[in-house]
Protein backbone atom coordinates (compact mmCIF):
# COMPACT_ATOMS: atom_id res chain seq x y z
CA UNK A 1 0.00 0.00 0.00
CA UNK A 2 2.99 2.33 0.63
CA UNK A 3 3.76 2.08 -2.96
CA UNK A 4 0.65 3.83 -4.21
CA UNK A 5 1.13 7.13 -2.64
CA UNK A 6 5.02 7.01 -3.68
CA UNK A 7 4.16 5.77 -7.51
CA UNK A 8 1.40 8.65 -7.69
CA UNK A 9 3.85 11.35 -6.17
CA UNK A 10 6.37 10.26 -8.67
CA UNK A 11 3.83 10.37 -11.33
CA UNK A 12 2.55 14.26 -10.26
CA UNK A 13 6.06 15.34 -10.49
CA UNK A 14 6.63 13.62 -13.89
CA UNK A 15 3.61 15.35 -15.20
CA UNK A 16 4.49 18.53 -13.71
CA UNK A 17 8.08 18.29 -15.40
CA UNK A 18 6.32 17.82 -18.67
CA UNK A 19 4.10 20.64 -18.17
CA UNK A 20 7.32 23.03 -17.15
CA UNK A 21 8.94 21.62 -19.77
CA UNK A 22 6.30 22.47 -22.74
CA UNK A 23 5.26 25.88 -21.04
CA UNK A 24 9.03 26.67 -21.78
CA UNK A 25 9.41 25.51 -25.05
CA UNK A 26 5.99 27.33 -26.37
CA UNK A 27 8.03 30.44 -24.61
CA UNK A 28 10.94 29.49 -26.73
CA UNK A 29 9.19 29.27 -29.63
CA UNK A 30 7.34 32.57 -29.07
CA UNK A 31 10.46 34.34 -28.70
CA UNK A 32 11.67 33.10 -31.39
CA UNK A 33 9.34 34.10 -33.62
CA UNK A 34 9.33 37.71 -32.67
CA UNK A 35 12.99 38.08 -33.11
CA UNK A 36 12.13 36.63 -36.94
CA UNK A 37 9.21 39.00 -37.39
CA UNK A 38 9.76 40.47 -40.57
CA UNK A 39 13.30 39.65 -41.62
CA UNK A 40 14.28 37.77 -44.39
CA UNK A 41 15.29 34.20 -44.23
CA UNK A 42 17.51 33.90 -47.01
CA UNK A 43 19.82 36.11 -45.57
CA UNK A 44 19.08 36.02 -42.02
CA UNK A 45 18.19 33.19 -39.86
CA UNK A 46 18.94 32.24 -35.99
CA UNK A 47 21.22 30.30 -33.53
CA UNK A 48 19.76 26.63 -33.36
CA UNK A 49 20.61 26.84 -29.62
CA UNK A 50 18.85 29.41 -27.03
CA UNK A 51 21.11 29.92 -24.42
CA UNK A 52 25.36 30.82 -24.53
CA UNK A 53 27.49 30.89 -21.31
CA UNK A 54 29.98 33.75 -22.93
CA UNK A 55 33.83 33.96 -21.22
CA UNK A 56 35.46 37.30 -22.04
CA UNK A 57 39.02 38.75 -22.09
CA UNK A 58 39.88 42.67 -22.92
CA UNK A 59 40.95 45.96 -22.45
CA UNK A 60 39.27 49.14 -22.40
CA UNK A 61 40.01 52.80 -21.97
CA UNK A 62 39.52 56.20 -22.23
CA UNK A 63 41.39 59.86 -22.83
CA UNK A 64 40.18 63.13 -22.92
CA UNK A 65 41.40 66.97 -22.58
CA UNK A 66 39.67 69.80 -21.85
CA UNK A 67 40.43 73.64 -22.00
CA UNK A 68 37.71 76.03 -20.93
CA UNK A 69 37.25 79.88 -21.74
CA UNK A 70 38.38 80.52 -18.57
CA UNK A 71 41.58 78.47 -19.31
CA UNK A 72 41.17 76.04 -16.69
CA UNK A 73 42.66 73.10 -18.11
CA UNK A 74 41.33 69.27 -17.31
CA UNK A 75 42.97 65.84 -18.46
CA UNK A 76 42.55 62.36 -17.82
CA UNK A 77 44.07 59.32 -19.56
CA UNK A 78 43.22 56.04 -18.35
CA UNK A 79 45.66 53.76 -20.23
CA UNK A 80 45.16 50.19 -20.94
CA UNK A 81 42.67 48.64 -18.40
CA UNK A 82 42.28 44.62 -18.28
CA UNK A 83 38.76 43.32 -18.05
CA UNK A 84 37.28 39.49 -17.68
CA UNK A 85 34.38 38.90 -17.62
CA UNK A 86 31.91 35.76 -17.49
CA UNK A 87 28.15 35.61 -17.78
CA UNK A 88 24.26 33.79 -18.68
CA UNK A 89 22.67 35.03 -21.70
CA UNK A 90 19.30 34.13 -23.75
CA UNK A 91 18.79 35.09 -27.29
CA UNK A 92 22.03 37.33 -26.88
CA UNK A 93 19.99 39.32 -23.98
CA UNK A 94 23.66 38.95 -21.85
CA UNK A 95 24.35 39.15 -18.18
CA UNK A 96 28.05 39.16 -17.92
CA UNK A 97 29.88 39.56 -14.38
CA UNK A 98 33.16 41.29 -14.81
CA UNK A 99 36.46 42.68 -13.10
CA UNK A 100 39.60 44.98 -14.13
CA UNK A 101 42.72 44.26 -13.80
CA UNK A 102 46.39 45.59 -13.96
CA UNK A 103 47.99 48.27 -12.50
CA UNK A 104 44.99 50.99 -13.78
CA UNK A 105 42.94 48.89 -11.41
CA UNK A 106 43.04 51.16 -8.40
CA UNK A 107 39.61 51.67 -6.90
CA UNK A 108 38.27 50.98 -10.57
CA UNK A 109 34.55 49.91 -11.28
CA UNK A 110 33.00 49.04 -14.72
CA UNK A 111 29.51 48.60 -15.82
CA UNK A 112 28.25 47.60 -19.20
CA UNK A 113 25.36 46.70 -20.63
CA UNK A 114 24.13 46.43 -24.42
CA UNK A 115 21.04 45.05 -26.08
CA UNK A 116 21.52 44.93 -30.09
CA UNK A 117 18.59 44.03 -32.26
CA UNK A 118 19.10 43.98 -36.33
CA UNK A 119 16.90 47.20 -36.09
CA UNK A 120 17.97 48.73 -32.82
CA UNK A 121 20.28 48.66 -30.18
CA UNK A 122 20.78 50.38 -26.91
CA UNK A 123 24.71 50.35 -25.57
CA UNK A 124 25.49 52.30 -21.44
CA UNK A 125 28.60 52.26 -19.88
CA UNK A 126 29.43 53.52 -16.87
CA UNK A 127 33.51 53.66 -15.34
CA UNK A 128 34.52 55.21 -12.04
CA UNK A 129 38.59 54.98 -11.20
CA UNK A 130 40.98 57.26 -8.97
CA UNK A 131 44.54 58.53 -10.10
CA UNK A 132 46.70 60.28 -7.52
CA UNK A 133 44.09 61.67 -5.18
CA UNK A 134 41.69 62.70 -8.19
CA UNK A 135 38.24 60.78 -8.81
CA UNK A 136 37.40 60.55 -12.44
CA UNK A 137 33.77 59.44 -13.59
CA UNK A 138 32.54 58.77 -17.02
CA UNK A 139 29.40 58.11 -18.44
CA UNK A 140 28.25 56.83 -22.23
CA UNK A 141 25.03 55.93 -23.32
CA UNK A 142 24.31 55.07 -27.47
CA UNK A 143 21.51 53.72 -29.52
CA UNK A 144 21.41 52.90 -32.91
CA UNK A 145 18.90 52.40 -35.83
CA UNK A 146 20.00 49.88 -39.09
CA UNK A 147 17.36 50.99 -41.93
CA UNK A 148 17.88 47.65 -43.26
CA UNK A 149 17.27 45.48 -40.49
CA UNK A 150 15.69 42.85 -42.50
CA UNK A 151 18.55 41.36 -44.32
CA UNK A 152 21.43 42.73 -42.23
CA UNK A 153 21.99 41.93 -39.05
CA UNK A 154 24.44 43.95 -36.99
CA UNK A 155 24.58 41.74 -33.20
CA UNK A 156 25.57 38.69 -36.04
CA UNK A 157 29.10 39.90 -35.44
CA UNK A 158 28.70 41.02 -31.76
CA UNK A 159 26.44 38.10 -29.73
CA UNK A 160 25.68 35.41 -32.21
CA UNK A 161 22.12 35.13 -31.52
CA UNK A 162 21.35 35.96 -35.60
CA UNK A 163 23.15 34.29 -37.85
CA UNK A 164 24.32 36.27 -41.31
CA UNK A 165 23.60 33.32 -43.96
CA UNK A 166 24.55 35.81 -46.35
CA UNK A 167 27.16 39.04 -46.86
CA UNK A 168 25.04 42.44 -46.39
CA UNK A 169 25.19 45.70 -45.41
CA UNK A 170 23.14 48.85 -44.27
CA UNK A 171 23.12 53.14 -43.61
CA UNK A 172 22.93 53.04 -39.51
CA UNK A 173 22.42 56.60 -37.38
CA UNK A 174 23.99 56.48 -34.04
CA UNK A 175 23.34 58.82 -31.49
CA UNK A 176 25.84 59.18 -28.12
CA UNK A 177 25.48 61.10 -24.17
CA UNK A 178 28.89 61.39 -22.49
CA UNK A 179 29.27 62.73 -19.28
CA UNK A 180 33.07 63.22 -17.69
CA UNK A 181 33.02 64.34 -13.88
CA UNK A 182 36.72 65.12 -12.20
CA UNK A 183 37.02 65.57 -8.59
CA UNK A 184 39.57 66.24 -6.30
CA UNK A 185 39.58 63.43 -3.54
CA UNK A 186 41.64 65.70 -0.96
CA UNK A 187 39.52 68.34 -1.63
CA UNK A 188 36.97 69.70 1.40
CA UNK A 189 34.47 66.89 1.16
CA UNK A 190 35.71 65.55 -2.23
CA UNK A 191 33.76 68.10 -3.57
CA UNK A 192 35.60 69.83 -6.43
CA UNK A 193 34.51 69.04 -9.24
CA UNK A 194 34.15 69.77 -13.16
CA UNK A 195 31.79 68.01 -15.34
CA UNK A 196 31.79 67.92 -19.04
CA UNK A 197 28.00 67.03 -20.66
CA UNK A 198 28.43 66.26 -24.43
CA UNK A 199 26.01 64.78 -27.62
CA UNK A 200 26.88 63.33 -30.88
CA UNK A 201 24.60 62.37 -33.80
CA UNK A 202 26.38 60.49 -36.26
CA UNK A 203 25.73 58.63 -39.76
CA UNK A 204 27.11 55.85 -41.03
CA UNK A 205 27.64 52.67 -42.65
CA UNK A 206 27.66 48.39 -41.42
CA UNK A 207 28.67 45.63 -43.70
CA UNK A 208 28.91 41.82 -42.52
CA UNK A 209 30.97 39.85 -44.70
CA UNK A 210 30.03 36.08 -44.53
CA UNK A 211 32.19 33.20 -45.26
CA UNK A 212 31.25 29.39 -44.91
CA UNK A 213 27.26 29.58 -45.10
CA UNK A 214 27.31 32.11 -42.38
CA UNK A 215 30.05 30.04 -40.03
CA UNK A 216 32.36 32.63 -40.40
CA UNK A 217 31.25 36.49 -40.63
CA UNK A 218 33.81 39.80 -40.37
CA UNK A 219 32.51 43.09 -39.96
CA UNK A 220 33.65 46.73 -40.32
CA UNK A 221 31.09 49.50 -39.46
CA UNK A 222 31.99 53.45 -39.29
CA UNK A 223 29.97 56.63 -38.56
CA UNK A 224 30.98 60.50 -38.48
CA UNK A 225 28.82 62.95 -37.59
CA UNK A 226 28.13 66.20 -34.85
CA UNK A 227 29.03 67.01 -31.67
CA UNK A 228 27.88 69.62 -29.21
CA UNK A 229 27.66 72.11 -27.30
CA UNK A 230 31.93 71.74 -27.88
CA UNK A 231 30.44 71.62 -31.59
CA UNK A 232 32.62 70.01 -33.84
CA UNK A 233 32.87 66.47 -35.01
CA UNK A 234 32.18 62.56 -33.41
CA UNK A 235 33.65 59.20 -35.36
CA UNK A 236 33.42 55.80 -34.72
CA UNK A 237 35.54 52.44 -35.92
CA UNK A 238 34.63 49.29 -35.10
CA UNK A 239 36.08 45.56 -36.40
CA UNK A 240 34.16 42.57 -35.19
CA UNK A 241 34.96 38.82 -35.89
CA UNK A 242 32.99 35.19 -35.26
CA UNK A 243 33.40 31.92 -35.76
CA UNK A 244 31.58 28.70 -35.05
CA UNK A 245 33.37 25.34 -34.75
CA UNK A 246 30.19 23.69 -34.00
CA UNK A 247 26.27 24.90 -32.97
CA UNK A 248 27.70 25.07 -29.49
CA UNK A 249 31.19 26.94 -29.41
CA UNK A 250 31.65 30.07 -31.17
CA UNK A 251 34.53 32.43 -31.00
CA UNK A 252 34.41 36.17 -31.34
CA UNK A 253 36.42 38.99 -31.19
CA UNK A 254 35.84 43.13 -31.75
CA UNK A 255 37.82 46.34 -31.41
CA UNK A 256 35.99 49.95 -31.14
CA UNK A 257 37.40 53.47 -31.60
CA UNK A 258 35.08 56.50 -30.36
CA UNK A 259 36.64 59.80 -30.67
CA UNK A 260 35.79 63.68 -30.92
CA UNK A 261 37.08 67.18 -31.21
CA UNK A 262 34.89 70.25 -30.51
CA UNK A 263 35.48 73.93 -29.82
CA UNK A 264 33.53 76.30 -28.56
CA UNK A 265 34.03 80.57 -28.54
CA UNK A 266 36.36 81.45 -26.26
CA UNK A 267 38.89 79.80 -27.50
CA UNK A 268 37.31 76.58 -25.51
CA UNK A 269 38.29 73.21 -27.04
CA UNK A 270 37.67 68.91 -26.39
CA UNK A 271 39.51 66.15 -27.58
CA UNK A 272 38.46 62.58 -26.42
CA UNK A 273 38.83 59.12 -27.48
CA UNK A 274 37.91 55.99 -25.90
CA UNK A 275 39.26 52.24 -26.82
CA UNK A 276 37.53 48.99 -25.98
CA UNK A 277 38.95 45.66 -27.71
CA UNK A 278 38.26 41.96 -26.50
CA UNK A 279 38.01 38.28 -27.30
CA UNK A 280 35.54 36.07 -26.54
CA UNK A 281 34.07 31.98 -26.02
CA UNK A 282 30.44 31.37 -26.02
CA UNK A 283 29.62 27.91 -24.79
CA UNK A 284 26.07 27.53 -26.27
CA UNK A 285 22.93 24.95 -25.47
CA UNK A 286 19.23 25.18 -25.20
CA UNK A 287 18.51 24.05 -28.85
Amino acid sequence: MKRIPALLLVICLFSADLSADNVYRKFDRFVRKIMMSGLDTTYITMASTSWEIPVNLGVHGRAYRITTAEGIRERDNSGNIGQYGVGIGYHGLDFIWTNDFGRNNRGSDYFEFNFYDNYLGFQMMNSTREDNGVGYYSATYGCYFAFNGKRYSYPASIYGNYIQKKSAGSPMIFFWYDKNKSWNMNGPNGDESYELHTFSLCGGYGYNFVLNGGRTLFNITAAAGLMAPYWGISAQTRFSFIHWFTENIRINASAVQYSSAGWKSGAAELLSSEWMASIGLGICFGK
